[in-house]
């Protein structure tokens, strides 16, 4: 089936005539009817006086167009658009199919002339020998169609932007709590050593000594350096309230 564009073409071109009329070149044969219709076309034969109706003029045409159709198709080698394809449709239509199987169109449209093919549309503007200005209007109409780019049908895809995604919130690992450094047993002899000092310019204090000793050796022999340290700070705060009470200092309740 030829488009919209060629079905308009050929409509306009051919005009529409309920009652059969005579050849505009000869006067007389072939005598024709609704769209452009003659008997050479195949059935109806047209005879003087023949009346149509519209919708019988389209189904006409549309018979007798699959006839040229089939005709474009058997004689043209190269693959054609669908502008293409009409305008040669309505070419053939209106010249016939013995007309166009021998003309130079053809021959250089399957030679890959396209171009200079086109040119040869304004050539069949004669009828018995004569310009006629209706044919030169159609065969411009054909040539510009021929010519015509066909659009693409597929609609280009529209990208759509990705979705944004909500980032992971990423989890801070909690740090490990850092443990206290374990007292060395040089630093707990350096410690009580200060205390003996402080013990010998305290005679009354001198009785700690002992109770001091015995505490360091319980820390130095405990494995875990955390209780170590716990066990340190007991012991400092001990010999603090005893110096203080010692030296008389209040200590609170």
């Amino acid at each position: 089936m030829i488009n919209q564009a060629a079905l308009d073409l050929i409509k306009n071109a051919e005009g529409w005539r309920a009652t059969a009329y005579p050849d505009p070149g000869t006067g007389g044969e072939p005598l024709t009817i609704g769209f452009g219709h003659t008997s050479s076309a195949g059935p109806p034969v047209v005879t003087h006086g023949m009346v149509i109706t519209v919708a019988q003029g389209e189904a006409i045409l549309q018979q007798d167009l699959a006839g040229t159709e089939a005709t474009v198709r058997k004689y043209v080698k190269v693959p054609l658009n669908d502008n293409e394809f009409g305008a040669l449709v309505s070419f053939v239509f209106n010249v016939g199919g013995g007309n166009f199987v021998s003309s130079t169109l053809l021959r250089l449209l399957n030679a890959g002339a396209r171009l200079s093919a086109a040119e040869e549309f304004a050539r069949w503007n004669h009828a018995a020998g004569k310009v006629l200005p209706g044919l030169t209007t159609r065969r411009a109409a054909e040539r510009a169609l021929f010519l015509t780019p066909v659009a693409a049908l597929t609609p280009t895809p529209v990208s759509m932007p990705p979705p944004v995604s909500t980032p992971t919130p990423v989890s801070t690992p909690t740090p490990p709590p850092v443990a206290a450094p374990t007292p060395s047993p040089k630093a707990l002899n350096m410690n009580l050593s200060l205390f003996s000092i402080i013990l010998k310019f305290l005679p009354d204090l001198s009785a700690l000594e002992q109770d001091i000793a015995a505490e360091v050796k319980l820390i130095a022999s405990s494995a875990d350096g955390a209780t170590k340290v716990q066990q340190t700070i007991i012991i400092l705060e001990d010999i603090l309230a005893r110096v203080k009470a010692a030296l008389g200092t209040p200590t609170a309740p």
